[in-house]
């Protein structure tokens, strides 16, 4: 479609104010019939064994980037069993406790150390957050650890270049994202060093490397996709949560009289920390999280069929820990307008920076 070569990606990847659809896909659908497909290589959530004419479909930079092997990429059995792989990884008795415990300390580690009428960049805090509750699940790597920030910047050049014009020129995203899988590749042999000989794999890479039959590349790749799944989008999320409640002070004093409610229980039982039934009891922090995804995204947030995000509730469960220790603890406003764009994924172009009071008193 379009130009010979290029294509259409130049008007795909043009940026648009999120929220609203685009030139490109206002273009694609006053063209087509609302009863027929779209001729452009969309992803479609449709059955994939019951329709063969609808496959899913990545542009090329995302399967040099991530892998072939990456569970978005595969389908039918193979899918399946890397699905299932991911559904055993995220029980419910893992999220009861791993998961909410990890969420809870690397919260409390991040904000409880900012300054009174700091500046700060939420969508860094938030990447940050995200990204080691993940690598702690995934390679047992704390946050105190040094390799971890260098690991999280070669991810985020990584990341840029999924959607970049595959064009291997020295410099542009595209390289720099190649080079960058290979510096986490490095992270990745070395961790599985470490796991040869271990009696137990209780990190996500020791469970597979025990379990299946992947090569090498296969484990990597399915490895790398569940960082970028666990931890790109839920830190997006968050930092659409916090632009959209900074404009909204009733929702935001809703969000603060549950989570009082919540630590005085909590203080009740003699309890220092988070627990499921805790998190159990936040009705209006989960339906506000929600609530910021479809405000962002018209279609499902977690998408559907066989394509349902397994981490769905590992999003939500991260989302109402970040809130909770944020709302206890500060106000928070824009420092200046910066408003989500896709490019083509949700992106604050400033960072989204907000400067943060300290509450008088805490729970």
């Amino acid at each position: 479609m379009g130009w010979p070569f290029i294509g259409e990606i130049f008007a795909f990847k043009r940026h648009r104010r999120a929220g609203s659809m685009g030139e490109f896909l206002e273009h694609h659908i006053a063209r087509e019939a609302s009863d027929h497909l779209s001729r452009s290589g969309v992803k479609s959530l449709h059955t994939e064994e019951r329709y063969a004419i609808i496959r899913v479909w990545w542009p090329s930079s995302f399967l040099h980037v991530l892998g072939k092997h990456s569970i978005s990429v595969e389908v039918g059995d193979a899918h399946k069993r890397m699905r299932s792989i991911v559904v055993n990884f995220l029980s419910n008795e893992r999220l009861r406790t791993v998961f909410l415990q990890h969420s809870n300390r690397v919260a409390s580690l991040l904000l409880s150390s900012l300054e009174e009428n700091s500046i700060i960049s939420a969508k860094d805090v938030a990447l940050k957050f995200s990204f080691y509750v993940m690598v702690k699940e995934i390679f047992s790597m704390s946050p105190e650890e040094p390799e971890n920030d260098k690991l999280m910047r070669e991810y985020d050049t990584l990341v840029r270049g999924i959607a970049s014009i595959p064009w291997n020129l020295p410099g542009s995203q595209y390289q720099q994202a190649l080079e960058s899988r290979k510096e986490i590749f490095k992270v990745f042999e070395q961790r599985m060093k470490e796991r040869r000989g271990e009696k137990k794999g209780d990190d996500l890479l020791g469970w597979v490397m025990k379990n299946t039959e992947y090569s090498k590349e296969q484990m990597f790749d399915f490895i790398l996709h569940t960082l970028f799944a666990g931890h790109d989008t839920t830190s997006r999320a968050i930092s659409l949560m916090i632009y959209f409640l900074e404009g909204c002070p009733q929702a935001i004093q809703q969000l603060r009289e549950e989570h009082l409610q919540v630590s005085r229980l909590k203080n009740q039982k003699g309890k220092s920390s988070l627990t499921w039934d805790d998190y159990k009891t936040m009705e209006f922090t989960k339906c506000g999280s929600c609530r910021a995804n479809k405000r962002i995204d018209h279609f499902m947030a977690f998408g559907g069929g066989p394509r349902l995000c397994p981490g769905a509730e590992l999003a939500r469960l991260e989302m109402a820990v970040f809130i909770h220790h944020l709302i206890l603890s500060y106000n928070w406003e824009l420092v200046e307008p910066d408003h989500p764009m896709h490019v083509p994924a949700i992106h604050f172009f400033k960072g989204l920076p907000i400067k943060v009071q300290a509450l008088i008193s805490t729970p």
